[in-house]
């Protein structure tokens, strides 16, 4: 379609061809034209308006040159296919593979994103679900939701993966030795404690005092069985010859049994979620510890397996801080089928927070407790 333009609007156009971006009132003043002219102008020939410094600056339609996410920058000042803000944010989450943090989105459209997220979701333009204690920005449609928060998930399962592998690249672990053959090893060890420390001898730390025997047997001995360090000391000074470790050395293989077994438990979050996700419905028992003036340690564990999933240290046992920590056993575990747990509000409020369509069970231990207290308890 041809563009009939008078020679004022003409003037304009030349303008922007020249100078890119520009304000309607840097070009009314530089071509001696009212903002009315200016305005007409860009409409015949068609432009774009910045969606930064509140859609002030102007280009032609034909000068940006859009990437990949329709958005197109000229110095600080930001152009996108669409026609605000709004639109620019609601159309690139719905286009993503895996949504947006507010920290990314940010970075991408080099504006602060956070207000604006939080409004469009008030307006239910868009949703959200938490990977960790992140929150990440979604579609509104359901379909478009889920294969989002999959896309993110299995993400994050590989970044878990690279991260375990610079474990091994900086020497934490021994070279050539992978996480499935460490954690048979401990595995063994807990339930073999007294293998031979000679067919373990190819796998001990590099640069290290002690091999992953001492290290299993200090862990078994202070974790399994609740014994002293003096008494794992004369133990090991009884079952293997020459072992003569003053038992205040044994604090260090002590904390590095717990430090091996948490990031063996972390590289095998896929290795778990899958064999869960193999047996069907997955059951959560969750609890917190209640000991007057100390943190609660929140715990959630597959009860059908006897697997501890994760466990939390929070301040107290508090709705917000416990959807956290649902959710993010569930991104890293998958979706319970359903919950059991105690009496308590802020869990009951949790539970239906972080997941409203899962079934939720009382535990019996606390139900009968509640009603022999009701039933016992004189003051009641």
């Amino acid at each position: 379609m041809k563009i009939t333009l008078s020679s004022k609007e003409r003037l304009v156009v030349e303008f922007l061809q020249e100078a890119k971006v520009s304000t309607k009132h840097k070009m009314g003043l530089a071509l001696n034209l009212s903002p009315i002219t200016v305005i007409r102008a860009l409409k015949k020939y068609g432009y774009y308006s910045s969606y930064n410094y509140n859609a002030s600056y102007y280009t032609l339609h034909d000068i940006p040159k859009f990437n990949e996410y329709d958005l197109w920058s000229y110095n600080d000042i930001h152009f996108s296919k669409y026609p605000n803000i709004n639109e620019t944010i609601i159309a690139i989450i719905n286009q993503s593979q895996q949504g947006y943090t507010t920290t990314e989105l940010s970075q991408l459209l080099g504006v602060e994103t956070k207000n604006l997220l939080s409004r469009l979701r008030k307006q239910d333009r868009l949703t959200k679900f938490y990977m960790g204690h992140q929150a990440v920005y979604s579609s509104i449609d359901s379909n478009r939701h889920q294969a989002q928060k999959q896309s993110r998930e299995q993400h994050r399962i590989y970044q878990l993966a690279q991260s375990q592998q610079r474990h091994w690249e900086s020497g934490i672990f021994p070279e050539g030795i992978d996480v499935t053959t460490i954690m048979h090893v401990l595995i063994g060890m807990i339930r073999k404690p007294n293998v031979s420390a000679a067919s373990l001898s190819i796998i001990v730390p590099k640069g290290a005092n002690y091999g992953y025997d001492i290290i299993s047997a200090v862990g078994l001995g202070s974790f399994i069985e609740g014994r002293k360090l003096a008494d794992i000391q004369q133990q090991l000074a009884s079952q293997i010859p020459h072992c003569n470790i003053p038992y205040r050395s044994l604090y260090d293989p002590q904390q590095k049994f717990l430090y091996y077994f948490a990031e063996l438990h972390r590289a095998s979050m896929p290795l778990i979620r899958d064999y869960l996700h193999s047996l069907g419905k997955i059951c959560w028992l969750i609890d917190g510890t209640v000991e007057p003036g100390s943190d609660v340690f929140f715990g959630v564990k597959e009860c059908r397996q006897d697997i501890l999933l994760d466990c939390y240290k929070i301040a107290t046992e508090n709705e917000p801080d416990i959807v956290k920590c649902l959710l993010d056993v569930g991104a890293n575990f998958g979706r319970p089928f359903e919950i059991i747990h105690d009496l308590s509000h802020a869990i009951t409020n949790a539970c239906k927070t972080a997941y409203f369509d899962i079934i939720q069970r009382v535990c019996h231990f606390h139900c009968t407790k509640d009603v022999g207290s009701d039933l016992y308890d004189p003051t009641s």
